[in-house]
């Protein structure tokens, strides 16, 4: 008997009574003695109904997730018919659109991706971004639907009408007399701010900046202010018909420019301490012309200044559409191959014109204005 008393189940024992004994004397000093045995069945049971509740409702989920199993695998269903389709409309068009190539002959991006990265690595401005910067520039060619090839600094250019090569830090590969002899033949080059600074060893050039290219621009440029990440200048546009409004913004980094080689200025600072000093000019050289865009001005202008470049390099999308449809052609031995898509959430229209233009997908067929669906695809070939 003894070792019982030892035990831990008669350590529990009283516990419990003890427990029992004082709930009876609160309730008999409340006068509630009556209430006492309800109450310690709440106190027991209300847990138990907790638990009980919650495994309820646990259980309630699990089945309600059993039961829609079916929309499930109905959904996996649809999907898996979907992709067999999407399958079986490649295989179709695989042999037309196998070999079909970029068919833009007009316009090139030079880039020069391990140059440029030193502007990010070994600058003294570590925000700096090449591949950044390249991209304002193309998204303004490509919300135009017009295509471009890119060119490293050993391609050829003679072929294209226009030439957008921003920030050209490094004169390498020749690419200075590249340039110069490019536009001196009738070529239209665009190239910005932190443009021949070095050498292809990265040394300083000799002389007034932008080296190589400051005869071919027009220019020299005096130094480049670089400005805090909250801080703006604005340009005021000088030739009226160029742009649609009178002022936009600039940030980042502003060159002071003197455009002593002839170049035309078509927009100016209005702040800061080189107010009235040009920031973006235009140069005539040869048969061609030369832009140059000193700063980084607000996405607006770019897009209606390039707008301006490419209608004056007789550069235009093949066919128009509205806003948010993505046009792009390809060449290839069986023909020019037309990809339209809309980007948009709502229906568009692209317009044809006089072209008559077969679907690959189910031979449907083209012509004058039509309405794409939302998230719709057309994959075309032009019928000569």
């Amino acid at each position: 008997m003894k070792d019982f008393f030892d035990t831990w189940k008669f350590k529990i024992l009283v516990i419990v009574a003890v427990f029992l004994v004082g709930i009876m004397a609160y309730a008999g000093a409340n006068g509630r003695l009556t209430a006492a045995p309800q109450e310690l069945l709440s106190v027991v049971l209300t847990p138990l109904q907790k638990v009980t509740s919650a495994l309820s409702g646990g259980a309630a989920s699990v089945w309600e997730k059993y039961t829609s199993i079916d929309d499930v695998m109905a959904e996996n269903e649809t999907l898996k018919a979907e992709n067999a389709e999407l399958r079986q409309q490649i295989a179709k068009m695989e042999a037309q659109i196998r070999q079909a190539q970029d068919d833009s002959e007009e316009n090139a991006f030079l880039r020069d991706l391990l140059g440029l990265r030193d502007l990010r690595f070994r600058y003294v401005m570590y925000d700096m971004d090449y591949l950044k910067t390249v991209s304002l520039y193309y998204e303004t060619l490509y919300r135009q639907n017009i295509g471009v090839d890119f060119l490293p600094f050993e391609a050829e250019l003679e072929k294209y009408d226009l030439v957008i090569a921003p920030m050209i830090y490094m004169e390498k590969n020749n690419i200075g007399e590249k340039l110069n002899a490019y536009v001196k033949n009738g070529g239209t080059l665009v190239t910005t701010v932190m443009s021949g600074l070095a050498d292809e060893n990265d040394r300083c050039v000799f002389g007034a900046y932008p080296g190589k290219l400051k005869d071919m621009l027009g220019i020299w440029v005096e130094e480049t202010d670089a400005l805090r990440p909250y801080e703006q200048n604005h340009m005021k546009i000088e030739k009226a018909d160029m742009v649609s409004r009178e002022e936009y913004s600039c940030d980042f980094l502003c060159d002071i420019i003197h455009p002593e080689g002839g170049a035309e200025v078509l927009a100016t600072y209005e702040d800061d301490f080189y107010a009235g000093i040009p920031c973006v000019t235009c140069n005539t050289f040869g048969k061609g012309k030369a832009y140059y865009i000193g700063t980084q001005p607000e996405q607006k202008f770019l897009e209606e200044l390039m707008e301006k470049i490419c209608k004056d390099c007789n550069i235009e999308s093949v066919y128009s559409a509205d806003e948010g449809v993505e046009l792009t052609v390809r060449k290839s031995d069986k023909g020019r191959i037309v990809f339209v898509i809309n980007h948009n959430s709502k229906e568009a229209e692209v317009d044809f014109g006089t072209d008559k233009l077969k679907s690959l997908i189910d031979e449907r067929k083209f012509t004058g204005k039509n309405t794409i669906q939302p998230g719709d695809v057309f994959v075309t070939i032009v019928e000569e």
